[in-house]
C-alpha cells in the first residue's frame, strides 16, 4: 500500500472510530447510578434507657433522580412513619447492642446502608427523703421500689439505692401506712440522683393540729396537754400541737388541759387531711385594778376601800388599786367606799388575767345607788331606765345606775323593761348613801337550739323551723332562736322534704328554753361511675333515670342522684349505641356506690393501606364498608365508626392503577383493626417515533425504557409491557442523524400511548 492509500484510508477511519467513541460515551451518560448514602447521624450519640432519638440519612443521586427513604431497626421504637427522614426512634429500655438500617432508592436502584453502636446506660445512685406532704415531717417504715429493687426507710425518712441503670423514665414508687401510693417516672443519671418524695394522707383518716393560746393576751401556751381518745399531744415552747391519724368522724371530742386554767373541751369534725383546731384556754383566777378619783374635780383618792366579792383592797396616794387571786366569775360585785363620799357599786365580769375597772365617787349630800338584774339567771341589764323621783337614770353596761343630790324622804323607784314584769317601790332616802338592788321578773322566754340530721348528726342550714304561728331559719351552725315568746305551751315544728314530720309541743318558761331538734331523713344518694364494658372507658353523657328522677353521667363518666326513697328501687342506664342495663338497687341513707359496665352495639374499624410491593401508604383509596364510603390521609390511614358488631361486612379497598380488594369482616365491640396491601396494576407503553419536519416513521430507533430496550421497525413502532403502574419512569430514543431524546413517564395502569418526534442534527 503507497502512502497515499494509507492516508486515504486513516482519513476514512478516523471519524468513524469518533463516531464511535460519541456513541459509548452518550450510552455510558445514559447509564443510571445507585443513590449513595453517605452518612447516618445519631443525635445524641449515646442514647439513654427509653430516651427519644433523632435519625438522619444523608444521601444524594449523581442522577439527580428523585429519592425515597425506609428505616429498620434490630431494636427499639420508630415513633414516625418508616418513609420519613429524619425520622424519631425511641431506644429500648434495656441495655443492648443495637443497629440501624436505612434503604435509600431512586425507583431504579436501592443502597443500604446500617450503623452499629451498644447502648450501654451505665450505673448511678438514688436517694431522698419521704415526707408527708402537709407538714413535712419525715416517714419511717415506708417501702420504696425502684425496677423491683425494695428499701425502707428509718426514723429520718432516707432511703438509697445503688446501681440503678441510668436512663429516662425509670419507675419509683413508696408506700407508707396510712398514705396514697405514690408512684412516677424519673431520670437516672450515672452520679449521685437525689429524689424527695412528698406523700398524702388516706382518706380514711385525718389530723387534727393547731395554737393553744391564752385567752386575754394571746400568749401561746407550753406544755398543754392536747387529747381525743387515746391520741395525745404535748404543746412546744410555740404552743402547737399535732394529733396523727385520727378516725374521720363528727363530733370527736377534743380536750385540752393546762394547770391554772379552765380545761377545755370541744367537739369537732374531723374530714380527710387536714383539720385545723385552735384551743383558747381561760385562766381561772383573775386581778382587778384600776384608779380612783373624784366625779367633782377627777382628783385622785387615796384611803378607799374596793371589794369584789369578798375580796379587798385599798387604793394608794397615786388612787390605784390592785386585787389579786379572785377566782373566775360573771356578775362579780364590785363596791368603793370612802368617808365623805357616796359609795360607788359596779358588776364587772372577771376573765382570767387582768381586768381593769376605774372608779370615780361623787360627794355625799343624799345619793341612791344599786344594779339592775333579771331574776332568772342574776344577769345584769344595762342601758335601761331607772326612775328614782320624777328623774331618770339609764343603767351602764355592767346594769349598775346611781342618782345623787337626792332629797331625803320617801321617794318612788320605777323601771320598766320590755319583756319584764313592772318594777315599783316606795323608798327612803336618808342622808349619804342608800342601797336598792332592782330585780327584774321575765315574763317572756326564748326558744332555741339547733337543727340537726339524726342519722348523720350534720347540722342543717337555712331550714325553716316553727314555733306556732312564727317561722325562722336555721343559721350556719344550724341553730335557731324565737325571742319574746310568751310563757305557755306553743307548737314546735318542722317539715322538710326527705325527712319525716317532727311536731311536740313546747313549754315555754321565762328566759331561755332549749329545745334541740332532730329529724330522720327518708332518702338516700346514689352515685357512681359508668364504663364501656369492653375498653374500661368512662361513658359520658349516658342517661340514668327511674320513677321520678332522671340524669347524665358528666364528662367523667360519674352520676348522682339525690332524694330516693329508701329501699328497693328501680334505676335505668341507657346510652345510644349501648344494650340498656335495667338494675334493682338497695338504697339505704347517705351515699350507695353503684358502678356499672354498659355493653357497646357498635364498633369501629381501622387501619392502614399500603402498596404490597413497596409497602409504601396509599393515600385516597376509596374505602366502602357496607354503605359507607371514605378516603385514605396522606398516611393510608382510614377509620369507620359507630359500625353495627357481630355482622358479616364487606370491606373493599379500591384505587386507580391497582387491583380492587374485599375482604369480608365481623366486628367485635370496642376498637377492630385490618390493614390491606393492594397489588399495582400493570401498564403497557406504546408509540411511533417519527421525523421531526417530514413526519416519516423512522426504523432502527434505539428505545431505552428503565432498564430496557427495543429498536423500532419500518413503521417506527414501539412497546413496552407489564410497566409497574403508577410510578415515572425513563423513556429515551437514540437515532444516528438525530438528536437524543429524554423524557420521564408516568405509566398509568393498562394502555399509555406516547408518539415521540427526533430532530435532525444541525
Amino acid at each position: 500500500m503507497n502512502e497515499w492509500k494509507l492516508i486515504s484510508l486513516q482519513r476514512k477511519i478516523i471519524p468513524i472510530l469518533l463516531l464511535l467513541l460519541i456513541v459509548i460515551s452518550c450510552q455510558e451518560a445514559q447509564k443510571n447510578s445507585a443513590p449513595n448514602i453517605s452518612d447516618l447521624i445519631i443525635y445524641p450519640s449515646q442514647p439513654k434507657a427509653g430516651q427519644i432519638v433523632l435519625l438522619t440519612g444523608i444521601a444524594e443521586d449523581e442522577d439527580g433522580d428523585p429519592i425515597a427513604y425506609k428505616w429498620m431497626a434490630s431494636g427499639g421504637t420508630f415513633l414516625d412513619t418508616l418513609g420519613s427522614n429524619p425520622i424519631q426512634w425511641r431506644a429500648p429500655a434495656d441495655p443492648d447492642s443495637i443497629k440501624i438500617y436505612l434503604n435509600v432508592t431512586d425507583y431504579i436502584a436501592t443502597t443500604l446502608a446500617s450503623k452499629s453502636f451498644y447502648l450501654d446506660y451505665g450505673l448511678g445512685t438514688v436517694a431522698g427523703h419521704i415526707s408527708d406532704q402537709s407538714t413535712g415531717i419525715f416517714l419511717d417504715g415506708a417501702v420504696v421500689n425502684i425496677n423491683g429493687s425494695v428499701v425502707t426507710t428509718g426514723s429520718d425518712g432516707y432511703f438509697h439505692f445503688m446501681d440503678v441503670i441510668s436512663g429516662d423514665n425509670i419507675p419509683i414508687s413508696a408506700n407508707a401506712t396510712n398514705y396514697v401510693t405514690f408512684a412516677d417516672f424519673i431520670e437516672v443519671g450515672v452520679e449521685k440522683n437525689i429524689v424527695d418524695i412528698s406523700m398524702t394522707l388516706l382518706t380514711e383518716v385525718g389530723r387534727i393540729a393547731g395554737y393553744v393560746t391564752h385567752e386575754t393576751t394571746g400568749e401561746k401556751l407550753s406544755g398543754a396537754i392536747v387529747q381525743t381518745g387515746n391520741i395525745v399531744d404535748t404543746t412546744e415552747t410555740d404552743g402547737y400541737y399535732e394529733l396523727y391519724n385520727v378516725p374521720l368522724s363528727a363530733n370527736v371530742p377534743v380536750r385540752a388541759v393546762l394547770d391554772g386554767y379552765d380545761i377545755n373541751a370541744t367537739l369537732i369534725n374531723v374530714a380527710a387531711g387536714y383539720n385545723t383546731h385552735n384551743i383558747i384556754l381561760k385562766p381561772n383566777v383573775a386581778t382587778v385594778s384600776g384608779r380612783i378619783s373624784a366625779e367633782a374635780d377627777g382628783a385622785l383618792l387615796e384611803g378607799v376601800v374596793v371589794s369584789v366579792n369578798q375580796f379587798t383592797g385599798t387604793s394608794n396616794a397615786a388612787g390605784y388599786y390592785e386585787i389579786v387571786n379572785i377566782p373566775v366569775t360573771s356578775n362579780a360585785s364590785v363596791s368603793a367606799v370612802l368617808e365623805g363620799f357616796i359609795t360607788t357599786h359596779a358588776i364587772i365580769n372577771l376573765v382570767g388575767g387582768i381586768n381593769s375597772l376605774d372608779l370615780e365617787l361623787a360627794d355625799n349630800p343624799g345619793s341612791l345607788s344599786g344594779w339592775v338584774r333579771s331574776t332568772l339567771d342574776g344577769s345584769v341589764l344595762g342601758s335601761v331606765s331607772v326612775g328614782v323621783g320624777q328623774t331618770y337614770y339609764s343603767t351602764s353596761p355592767t346594769g349598775a345606775y346611781a342618782a345623787a343630790g337626792l332629797s331625803t324622804g320617801t321617794t318612788l323607784v320605777t323601771c320598766h323593761v320590755a319583756g319584764y314584769e313592772t318594777f315599783t317601790e316606795l323608798f327612803d332616802i336618808h342622808e349619804g348613801a342608800n342601797f336598792l338592788d332592782i330585780d327584774l321578773t321575765p315574763n317572756v322566754g326564748s326558744v332555741t337550739g339547733y337543727l340537726r340530721d339524726s342519722l348523720a348528726g350534720v347540722s342543717l342550714v337555712g331550714k325553716s323551723v316553727n314555733l306556732g304561728n312564727v317561722t325562722t331559719l336555721s343559721e350556719v351552725d344550724g341553730s335557731f332562736e324565737f325571742l319574746n315568746v310568751s310563757v305557755g305551751q306553743h307548737l314546735l315544728s318542722v317539715s322538710l322534704a326527705d325527712y319525716e314530720d317532727y311536731s311536740i309541743l313546747a313549754d315555754v318558761l321565762a328566759g331561755i328554753n332549749i329545745y334541740n331538734v332532730l329529724i330522720t331523713p327518708t332518702t338516700g344518694t346514689v352515685l357512681g361511675l359508668i364504663h364501656d364494658a369492653q375498653t374500661g372507658e368512662l361513658i359520658q353523657g349516658a342517661t340514668v333515670s327511674g320513677e321520678g328522677f332522671s340524669t347524665q353521667t358528666d364528662e367523667n363518666g360519674a352520676y348522682s342522684l339525690s332524694s330516693i326513697p329508701l329501699g328497693s328501687v328501680q334505676i335505668s342506664f341507657t346510652k345510644n349505641n349501648y344494650t340498656r342495663s335495667d338494675e334493682y338497687i338497695s338504697v339505704s341513707y347517705g351515699d350507695n356506690i353503684y358502678h356499672v359496665d354498659l355493653v357497646s352495639t357498635v364498633a369501629s374499624i381501622k387501619g392502614f393501606i399500603s402498596d404490597s410491593s413497596s409497602s409504601a401508604f396509599l393515600d385516597s383509596v376509596t374505602m366502602t364498608l357496607g354503605l359507607d364510603t371514605v378516603l385514605t390521609d396522606s398516611d393510608g390511614f382510614y377509620e369507620f365508626d359507630a359500625v353495627p358488631v357481630n355482622r358479616l361486612l364487606a370491606l373493599k379497598a379500591a384505587r386507580r392503577n391497582y387491583t380492587t380488594r374485599s375482604v369480608w369482616v365481623t366486628l367485635e365491640p370496642g376498637e377492630n383493626t385490618r390493614d390491606i396491601g393492594l397489588t399495582p396494576n400493570p401498564g403497557i407503553l406504546k408509540g411511533f417515533i417519527m421525523d421531526s419536519v417530514s413526519e416519516q416513521e423512522l426504523d432502527s430507533v434505539q428505545v431505552i425504557f428503565g432498564a430496557d430496550t427495543l429498536m423500532t421497525g419500518s413503521d417506527g413502532y414501539y412497546e413496552f409491557q407489564n410497566i409497574p403502574s403508577g410510578q415515572q419512569h425513563s423513556l429515551r430514543a437514540r437515532k444516528s442523524g438525530y438528536n437524543n431524546f429524554a423524557e420521564w413517564v408516568m405509566i398509568n395502569a393498562g394502555l399509555n400511548v406516547r408518539d415521540l418526534s427526533l430532530i435532525l442534527n444541525d
